[in-house]
């Protein structure tokens, strides 16, 4: 197996501001798998549980009526609408991506 070198990457933990811990500086120079992002199993389980409680509190929110936009257009989404976008702009989403794929078959196979 051939070993592939990489430069030394800074670990990716940025911290939290609610409880005042500081970002880390350290370098990870030898990596245990390919994709290493943290330098230690904490501050990969904090990153972990930080992005559980942000997806947690934006699931409240939206329960609790809180007043939410379409990404794509300035329509209000309704409290039962799961995703960021409004039913009109995923079906003009997904209309186009099928107009492209029938242009790319129709180019592959003309």
């Amino acid at each position: 197996m051939i070993e592939q070198k990489t430069e030394p990457q800074e670990c990716a933990w940025n911290g939290d501001e609610k409880k005042g811990e500081p970002s880390c500086t350290v370098l990870i120079v030898d990596k245990k798998t390919y994709n290493q992002k943290y330098c230690c199993s904490e501050h990969c389980r904090k990153a972990t549980n930080q992005n559980i409680m942000l997806g947690y509190y934006a699931r409240k929110d939206r329960k609790n009526g809180k007043k939410r936009e379409c990404k794509t257009c300035p329509s209000v989404l309704s409290r039962y609408n799961d995703t960021d976008t409004c039913e009109s702009c995923r079906k003009r989403a997904e209309r186009l991506r099928n107009e492209r794929a029938k242009t790319l078959f129709a180019d592959v196979f003309a």
